[in-house]
């Protein structure tokens, strides 16, 4: 029974964590500003903060932070984001990133156009 109860706790965590967000988006939020964007976006991203300018790369339904006025650049040491419930910040500029699963529709937020 125990073996059975581990092998079901971690066939959900794979199902929930391990699969890449079909059809979701990014949301990056950034000076009280907040920007949706396709896990299929490929371009750059510059975004204002406190301390200055953001730069984020969304590519191959991936994020990451390519530069970043904070003194510790912890952001862009972390790496890309690309699963659902991923966060990507940049505390001291009052940037985050994070990937969201998509609900079947357009999402009632600014999208990257209005950014």
């Amino acid at each position: 029974m125990l073996a059975l109860g581990l092998a079901l706790c971690g066939a959900c965590a794979y199902a929930v964590y391990a699969r890449p967000a079909a059809g979701g988006i990014f949301v990056v939020r950034a000076a009280g500003r907040v920007s949706l964007f396709p896990l299929d976006a490929d371009e750059t991203v510059t975004v204002q903060g406190p301390l200055g300018p953001t730069v984020l790369a969304l590519r191959e339904r991936s994020a990451r932070a390519l530069s970043s006025p904070c003194a510790n650049k912890t952001c862009i040491a972390a790496g890309s984001i690309s699963r659902a419930g991923e966060w990507l910040a940049c505390l001291p500029n009052e940037v985050i990133v994070t990937v969201e699963a998509g609900r079947g529709g357009p999402p009632d937020a600014v999208d990257a156009g209005a950014w």
